[in-house]
């Protein structure tokens, strides 16, 4: 009965009732995962066996980080400003393994390409989850300086539109600890991500890269 009405109305509206029609009757279909959203569940399901392998002394941290943001996106381009940074990870002796999340970057943004929304204001932010190599000057027992190699996701969100730039690539890091204490360490360091994106709408790839600079107090457990 409901179907016979609906049949009934839509033949009364012109050219274009085969086209409300189908909106109305027509099969549902799926709605797709992000892929930048799989990642990141991929992420979080490999974390506590990476954390595993390198479980002689698991860390937390927090602290701030300066970040410059480039996309060849028309609407994105050089940015650069403060933001935080939080890490967790496990290390050995030598080796460690670490996620660490950056974010806080806020800036203006332009018109967006091919589904045009007008200008807004945006906030970038990614994950990384990397390798750490640690070393040991002998004069200098409370200094470790290390270097890593990592793979990360990175998120770029309109605040006012639904707009996102999302995507993925390889970080490579260097830095230094400081021991303070036997479980309280300062780092400084710096990571360069070099990723590829999409928009919402599958427009892309667009070309990123990204510097930070981090100075982070941690704790190990």
């Amino acid at each position: 009965m409901v179907k016979q009405t609906l049949n009934t109305i839509l033949m009364t509206t012109g050219k274009n009732a085969s086209h409300i029609r189908n909106l109305i009757t027509g099969p549902i279909h799926p709605v797709s995962v992000p892929s930048a959203l799989r990642r990141l569940c991929l992420f979080l399901f490999l974390l506590p066996a990476a954390i595993h392998v390198c479980a002689e002394g698991i860390y937390i941290g927090g602290g701030f980080s300066s970040v410059r943001l480039s996309s060849d996106h028309p609407s994105i381009n050089d940015q650069s400003g403060p933001g935080y940074h939080l890490l967790v990870g496990s290390r050995s002796e030598n080796w460690g393994i670490e996620l660490a999340a950056t974010g806080g970057l806020s800036f203006d943004t332009g018109p967006t390409p091919g589904i045009f929304y007008p200008a807004d204001t945006a906030e970038y932010g990614n994950l990384d989850l990397g390798v750490k190599r640690y070393f040991h000057p002998e004069r200098y027992s409370e200094l470790s300086p290390w270097v890593g190699a990592g793979f990360g996701i990175h998120f770029i969100t309109w605040d006012t539109y639904y707009y996102n730039v999302d995507g993925y690539g390889y970080s490579l890091a260097g830095g230094v600890d400081l021991q303070m204490t036997p479980d309280w360490f300062l780092r400084g360091g710096v990571t360069y991500h070099d990723f590829k994106s999409d928009d919402t709408y599958e427009y892309g790839p667009y070309d990123g890269t990204a510097m930070q600079l981090n100075a982070v107090i941690i704790y190990l457990f």
